[in-house]
């Protein structure tokens, strides 16, 4: 029982980290891939352009930030290995991929006007209510993580 007390510590660490996302960059990558994509017609072809944007944002964004904290002290182990992994992905999905994709569904629902300015301000608003809420809840993970 001790060692999944230690992956979950471990886990709520990386979510807790990845959940303090840059707020500029996601919010700027999620409305924009949101609008990219966000409407009825839009052609398949902007798919990859969308999950570029939001990959290019995550990379100014928090891939900095986790690439220096990398240079700084590179992990040795596979916990702080596991670390890393659910920093990234706590924060890419969180910060970027789900604003992007709640616009996207609202947008492409929209049956006539303007679905890309519905998708991009659900978008906006959902980065928004995220960016409001993923402080408190990456506190109470980091106390779980054993980090006050």
């Amino acid at each position: 029982m001790n060692a999944v007390a230690g992956i979950a510590g471990v886990l709520a660490l990386g979510i807790a980290l990845g959940l303090q996302f840059n707020p500029l960059t996601a919010t700027f990558g999620a409305v924009i891939a949101a609008a990219l994509y966000g409407y009825p017609k839009a052609p398949e072809a902007r798919r990859p352009i969308a999950v570029a944007v939001l990959a290019l944002a995550w990379l100014a964004g928090d891939g900095v930030r986790v690439g220096a904290s990398l240079a700084a002290a590179a992990p040795h182990t596979a916990t702080d290995w596991v670390t890393v992994a659910a920093r990234v992905l706590a924060g890419a999905l969180v910060g970027y991929a789900v604003p992007a994709a709640a616009g996207i569904i609202v947008g492409r629902r929209v049956t006539r006007g303007t679905g890309w300015l519905s998708a991009g301000a659900v978008a906006l608003t959902v980065a928004g209510a995220l960016t409001l809420v993923a402080p408190v809840i990456a506190d109470g993970l980091a106390r779980i993580g054993g980090v006050s």
